[in-house]
């Protein structure tokens, strides 16, 4: 894990805390910041409460109905593969969803970034346990 002369970690393993850390942050912080915006959501596109509501749901149901089949299909694949096209899907439904032209399709795309984001969720505790003994350097 560690280099056992010096005690530090490689530029790959860096790397790697770098990529979890920033992951597992943004697609928790995805999950949950629209609901700061609901209301300019709502005047934008035009729409009820009722719609805005399945923009934060669509993301939510999509993680938790596929994190343990995209996690199971991980552990019989290749997981660095999986999170991997799960950060590129999170990543392009993220950029498209700045660019939606009406709730039906930002909706759609919620749901394709929960895809990728259980994809991520499913792998990250895989990358993470090999450096728990990150958090404990000083």
């Amino acid at each position: 894990m560690t280099n056992k002369l010096t005690g530090k970690y490689s530029k790959d393993q860096m790397a790697t805390i770098y990529v979890v850390l920033i992951t597992s942050f943004v697609t928790t912080f995805t999950g949950s910041a629209l609901n700061l915006s609901i209301p300019n959501m709502g005047n934008e596109f035009n729409v009820s409460a009722q719609f805005i509501g399945w923009v934060i749901i669509a993301y939510m149901l999509a993680v938790a109905a596929l994190s343990v089949p995209f996690g199971r299909f991980a552990d019989l694949t290749n997981r660095k593969r999986i999170l991997t096209i799960g950060i590129f899907i999170f990543a392009i439904s993220s950029l498209f969803s700045a660019f939606a032209w009406n709730i039906m399709i930002l909706i759609a795309l919620r749901v394709l970034q929960g895809i990728g984001g259980a994809m991520i969720f499913s792998t990250l505790d895989h990358f993470g346990n090999r450096f728990s003994c990150f958090l404990y350097i000083t």
